[in-house]
């Protein structure tokens, strides 16, 4: 029993994150930018919210044309 547990560990420790997991964790770090943000100073909310606005891009990339794209098929 002990070498099965230890052989699950090891897979899941080896497999490449999904995106589903990328985006579940930036969507996590964006709640987490946004509930610090009224409990902090206000040089530190204004860094926070740049933060939150740089995940946001990188998550839903602007296509030429304002168009937001966040499947990424118009960009291939």
């Amino acid at each position: 029993m002990p070498m099965v547990q230890l052989t699950m560990t090891s897979i899941r420790f080896e497999r490449a994150p999904s995106e589903e997991d990328a985006a579940a964790s930036a969507l996590k770090e964006v709640g987490q930018a946004y509930s610090g943000l009224y409990s902090q100073r206000r040089g530190v909310r204004f860094l926070l919210a740049i933060r939150v606005e740089k995940l946001r891009l990188s998550l839903f990339p602007m296509v030429g044309g304002g168009v937001s794209d966040p499947s990424g098929l118009l960009g291939r």
